[in-house]
């Protein structure tokens, strides 16, 4: 096909009456047979086009003073619809009150910030628009808000709720890039009233073209069952030591796992696996690039240790009141031995400033626990490579959105490291079922330490 008939056929579907994501398909075909033919040029303007496209039938959704949400892949672009629906609500009235509500410290005093001034609404933000943490939320009240965003409303919780009893609303919109399935969340949406405007799927995004094609390879491997280094027993009967798998069948026995804390001993034990964080080394040394802009996802902080020099921790969150305004003195006593253990990672870990070497590009790779999910744009990021991963779909899907930002010839790759045998491979299995099966490659270790498979990159 020529570039004008391919042109031509682009304009054909971004004239289209009906939604663009009717035309996912024959989009992603477009794409394909424009291999060759588009110079990065063409396809950066192209993108731009569909982008603009999908983000105005976005904000065309939002009625009126209806409470409603954006169900929208990572790197479409839904602050640019909250902003557009601002500036409109803005020239009609002035004086208007825009709250907007984010999950992280980061996010509140500079991401938005940014965001309005990227696209020319400085003033509409210093003017107009408040920013809050969900967790400060409730604090706010007896004020009339024209609108309230809801940025990864994923996160909203029971407590939120009361923001909305003790306050005016006009209208919210709730932005994430996945619906909530928790039913706790779900009854909470429904509570409010709050109902689906526009949805686009991560499929429907990479058909389009506005987000980064992407591969995910599971690596499986198996526990330690020769080394015993665990402290097993007890005082009255006698200690010994346990191998990782004979620890894990002890752990996983009924009146273990069933115990007041059995399930979270079981899962502490599965996230600091000496073997597993001695396999991640093995992988980061032999199989994924050196030179490759990387984030290490770890199950622990002494993981994220160890496999690189460069760290970054989130703050620990305060223990939350008790109805009768108390803390629960257990929590208070782990809040302060957590951020005790904070502060020196700040000073040991986080002084040379791992992160921001990390976003200007000056260092290739950063580990982490849970404190770069969301919240952060990582620029240029190549490789994903998530050491322990939970069940949480939303929590994988937040990572996963790290890595398909859309840059010309960018396909995002993930590789995750699964132990086999345990409710591990579960986690992961659960983790992955809304992404296709054709995306995902499970790969055996012992065979790439044999050769015999490859991951490409």
């Amino acid at each position: 096909m020529e570039k004008q008939a391919l042109l031509e056929s682009f304009q054909d579907v971004l004239n289209s009456t009906t939604s663009i994501k009717l035309h996912a398909d024959r989009v992603a075909d477009l794409w394909e047979k424009s291999n060759g033919i588009f110079t990065d040029e063409d396809q950066e303007t192209m993108v731009s086009r569909i982008r603009i496209r999908v983000q105005g039938e976005a904000l065309h959704s939002l009625s009126g003073t209806m409470w409603q949400a954006l169900y929208m892949a990572t790197g479409v672009g839904k602050s640019k619809i909250l902003i557009d629906l601002a500036k409109s609500i803005v020239s009609f009235r002035p004086s208007a009150k825009i709250l907007i509500v984010v999950p992280t410290e980061k996010l509140r005093d500079n991401g938005w910030a940014e965001e309005f001034a990227k696209w020319g609404a400085s003033e509409i933000y210093q003017s107009n628009v408040v920013t809050t943490c969900y967790a400060s939320l409730a604090k706010i009240e007896s004020e009339h808000w024209s609108l309230v965003g809801l940025d990864e409303g994923h996160n909203i919780t029971e407590r939120n709720v009361e923001f909305f009893k003790k306050n005016t609303v006009s209208k919210v919109v709730l932005l994430t890039a996945t619906k909530p399935t928790d039913l706790m969340k779900l009854e909470l949406l429904r509570e409010l009233n709050i109902s689906p405007a526009y949805t686009l799927s991560l499929d429907e995004a990479t058909k389009l073209g506005i987000v980064a094609p992407y591969t995910i390879t599971v690596v499986t491997m198996y526990m330690d069952t020769t080394e015993k280094y665990l402290k097993a027993g007890s005082t009255k009967k006698g200690y010994f030591y346990n191998t990782e798998k004979n620890h894990y069948n002890y752990l996983s026995r009924g009146n273990m796992l069933y115990s007041p804390m059995g399930h979270i001993n079981r899962m502490r034990f599965i996230y600091t696996l000496r073997s597993k964080t001695r396999e991640a080394k093995w992988l980061l040394e032999n199989v994924i690039p050196k030179d490759a802009r990387k984030v290490i996802f770890c199950g622990s902080k002494d993981q994220a240790n160890e496999l690189s020099p460069y760290r970054f921790y989130s703050k620990p969150t305060p223990p939350k009141r008790t109805k009768a305004q108390e803390t629960n003195p257990k929590k208070l006593e782990k809040y302060v031995a957590d951020s005790t253990k904070y502060e020196e990672a700040i000073k040991h870990y986080q002084g040379d400033g791992s992160l921001n070497k990390f976003l200007i590009e000056e260092i290739n790779e950063i580990s982490c626990v849970e404190a770069l999910n969301e919240g952060h744009n990582l620029p240029n990021l190549d490789i994903g490579f998530i050491v322990q991963l939970n069940s949480n779909q939303n929590d994988f899907v937040q990572r996963l959105g790290r890595l398909i930002r859309y840059r010309v010839g960018h396909t995002g790759k993930i590789i995750i490291l699964c132990v086999c045998d345990t409710v591990d491979k579960k986690w992961v299995e659960k983790a992955l079922a809304s992404i296709k099966v054709a995306k995902i490659e499970w790969l055996e270790l012992s065979r790439l330490k044999m050769g015999i498979d490859t991951i490409t990159f």
